[in-house]
């Protein structure tokens, strides 16, 4: 169970990264994409809540990292590599990028959902780190409730009749 915190909301594009914090976020998430990093022995940790993978020309600016994988990933990879943790000891997570039946029969290169999933599979892959827990894809939104003390993480499945 979650302890209880000062909650947080993190919106879309955002992000936070720290130590065993007494903060609890919580984000929704569609075809958006939630990394969260946890490393027990030290209680650093890193969450965000990007959108999608490639930032468009121009766009790029120090308030939207969070908004882009190929910008808020290597970010976290930095911070893990500062803070002189062992990637194999790094335990990461991720939720979200829901689907739905239009964008199915897309080629894979239009479905945003997808490629979030994806791009996210294949960086925590390459830098080394423990895929803890993974719940992706489906049709369904998630709410995402992660403690930053704990490391813990819970997941709840949204449907049309649980939104208000």
């Amino acid at each position: 169970m979650l302890s209880v915190y000062a909650m947080i909301y993190l919106a879309p594009g955002g992000y936070a990264t720290g130590r065993r914090l007494s903060r609890q976020y919580s984000t929704i998430l569609g075809s958006c994409v939630s990394l969260v990093l946890w490393h027990p022995a030290t209680g650093f940790f890193a969450i965000c809540h990007y959108l999608m993978v490639h930032a468009k020309a121009g766009a790029i600016s120090p308030l939207s990292m969070g908004k882009y994988a190929e910008l808020i990933l290597p970010h976290f990879q930095r911070q893990v590599q500062k803070a002189g943790l062992v990637a194999g000891d790094v335990q990461a997570s991720l939720y979200g990028g829901a689907g739905n039946a239009r964008t199915r029969g897309l080629a894979r290169h239009f479905q945003v959902a997808r490629c979030n999933v994806d791009y996210a599979d294949a960086f925590v892959q390459q830098q080394g780190w423990q895929l803890f827990n993974r719940d992706v894809g489906g049709e369904q939104g998630r709410k995402l409730l992660f403690d930053s003390h704990t490391g813990e993480c819970e997941v709840f499945r949204l449907s049309e009749s649980s939104l208000p």
